[in-house]
């Protein structure tokens, strides 16, 4: 009996992980930044329930390498999920170098989200957020 979870573990150990060998050569992608942003239409539902797919947009642009513009739908459904993913977003593209940045100032439900969840309190933030600069 002991050799059937070994047999089980060499079958295991044999097969390849094809996930990861992609994900490898995709960061070397630089030049994107260079042809302009990827372009990132976010709209309909994004809360808890959706943000998942938001989330591997914004995941497989960064591995590529891509600056990016995210254009949120003003009549988009937005809970707190959304600006919590967009700010770990800018958090990351700023950490790796790579340009990120709203297509438009928030508006319609995100605005409303992100002023009542505390998100455009200082200059940084609005400045994200607003495109405002240079006010405090």
């Amino acid at each position: 009996m002991p050799q059937s979870p070994s047999a089980k573990s060499s079958r295991t150990a044999k097969s390849p992980s094809p996930a990861t060998a992609p994900r490898r050569t995709s960061p070397r992608k630089a030049s994107a930044q260079k042809t302009g942003p990827l372009a990132i239409a976010l709209t309909g539902d994004l809360t808890i329930q959706t943000i998942g797919a938001a989330h591997a947009q914004l995941r497989e642009a960064f591995a590529a390498g891509h600056a990016v513009r995210v254009d949120v739908a003003a009549d988009a459904a937005v809970d707190l999920t959304l600006p919590q993913l967009l700010e770990s977003a800018r958090r990351t593209a700023a950490d790796t170098g790579l340009d990120f940045a709203l297509a438009a100032p928030a508006a319609g439900a995100l605005l409303e989200t992100l002023n009542r969840g505390g998100f455009t309190q200082t200059a940084e933030q609005r400045a994200f957020w607003l495109a405002q600069t240079g006010e405090a």
